[in-house]
């Protein structure tokens, strides 16, 4: 999940995007989930598997119904609450020890 105002992630000449990157994070900032599937560039084209930036509007757009975009947030949020334990676990102990384990 990144929230972001702008892609950061591509190159770009643009003077604006730049300005937008160095600029503080607006409050409005849409929150995007990177979500990993099969992708079609139309309804009659072949899928490929990639991984793309949605916002939770375009997932609904892409006929995600609620129940499954709840779902599937909800399941990040456990999954990503037990990586935070472990890493915020992993630095309260010494450093030593926490490498060797």
């Amino acid at each position: 999940m990144r929230r972001t105002a702008i892609d950061s992630e591509r190159h770009t000449a643009d003077e604006g995007v730049h300005d937008a990157r160095q600029n503080n994070l607006p409050p409005n900032a849409p929150n995007e989930y990177l979500v990993h599937g099969e992708f079609k560039t139309g309804p009659d084209s072949r899928g490929f598997p990639d991984t793309y930036y949605f916002t939770i509007a375009e997932l609904h757009a892409a006929d995600l119904t609620k129940d499954c975009i709840v779902s599937k947030i909800q399941e990040f949020e456990g999954q990503l609450k037990v990586q935070f334990d472990k890493e915020l676990a992993e630095m309260q102990q010494p450093v030593a020890e926490a490498e060797v384990g």
